[in-house]
């Protein structure tokens, strides 16, 4: 029987997060949906975990990259309503009922909705807040209902129609192509709304440089790209694409690493007392960010990709 919802889940040498991700996942009495797992080119016991459970698990022979992986998944969902999450993401306890309930009130009152987005929380490890409250999640704004373009796929619902008439995740790239594919779907007309409500746990286990030679990727790959292709409707002024790092090294880079602090501490602090702890810490994060990437090879465009987001949620 055709299910409501498809979940699909790609996962990459993620054992040690994927049997917790996947219990989590149908720890509810809800059961009206499919899980699909797409072993990208696993060389752990990623596969027999996810057999493990009612899964549906396809092994790829490669490694493709979350695009290609996302998109397989797609092609083998029955539902005509898409729900994707990370292996490394635990989500709380009935969510895929609440996301696709919430879906449903959503356009039943609004009359249209075609991508729903909640909210991604940080882990207990001191890291990862820091990272989290440092912008890492710098999509998210608020407690409430909001149209917001750049979501992220580990907490996302789309429309089987609108997710095909859009082409999928671009399997061109490698990091940001859940950002590229709801800024395209936006950019067609369609309501793409953040719901706080709903939240999943991503379970970074990163260590500050990995977390830095994250930005660097980012940034030397298509962060950029992605910032000057979407700026107008992320509402960003021209002049924060600067391409001289000098001028934000000196005249952005302190001020606004100051600025974003203090609002994340005062916007925060009210769900996590310990944010003072991490005070200190999430302010050098992010100067350390900008400053890493200055020594990059490619400065020009590492450098506006890590700060326009930071730039989008202040000041928005």
């Amino acid at each position: 029987m055709k299910k409501s919802v498809s979940v699909i889940v790609p996962v990459y040498n993620g054992s040690g997060t994927l049997r917790k991700s996947l219990k989590s996942i149908f720890n509810t009495e809800y059961h009206d949906f499919e899980v699909i797992v797409i072993n990208d080119g696993s060389s752990d016991e990623s596969s027999s975990i996810a057999k493990e459970f009612p899964c549906r698990v396809f092994d790829l022979r490669e490694n493709m990259g979350p695009a290609k992986a996302r998109n397989i998944g797609v092609s083998y969902a029955q539902s005509e309503v898409f729900l994707f999450t990370d292996s490394d993401c635990f989500v709380e306890k009935d969510w895929v009922k609440r996301m696709y309930e919430e879906y449903k009130r959503i356009k039943h009152e609004t009359g249209e909705l075609a991508v729903l987005g909640g909210r991604v929380l940080p882990n207990r490890n001191f890291v990862s807040k820091c990272l989290a409250y440092s912008g890492y999640y710098s999509f998210q704004h608020g407690d409430a209902l909001i149209s917001m373009p750049h979501l992220c796929a580990s907490n996302l619902l789309v429309e089987r129609k609108i997710f095909n008439e859009a082409g999928g995740f671009n399997e061109e790239l490698t990091i940001g192509e859940d950002t590229d594919l709801t800024c395209r779907i936006y950019q067609r007309g369609c309501r793409v709304v953040y719901n706080p409500f709903v939240y999943v746990i991503h379970e970074h286990q990163k260590t500050m440089l990995e977390f830095f030679e994250h930005q660097n990727r980012w940034g030397e790959t298509i962060g950029l790209d992605l910032e000057i292709k979407y700026q107008k409707i992320r509402k960003l002024n021209p002049i924060f694409l600067n391409q001289n790092p000098y001028f934000y090294l000196f005249f952005l880079i302190v001020p606004v690493s100051l600025a974003i602090t203090c609002k994340s501490v005062l916007k925060n602090f009210k769900y996590d007392k310990s944010i003072l702890l991490c005070t200190p810490f999430i302010f050098r994060d992010i100067v350390k960010c900008w400053l890493l990437d200055i020594r990059s090879n490619r400065i020009f465009r590492s450098i506006p990709t890590n700060i326009c987001p930071f730039i989008a949620a202040t000041f928005n």
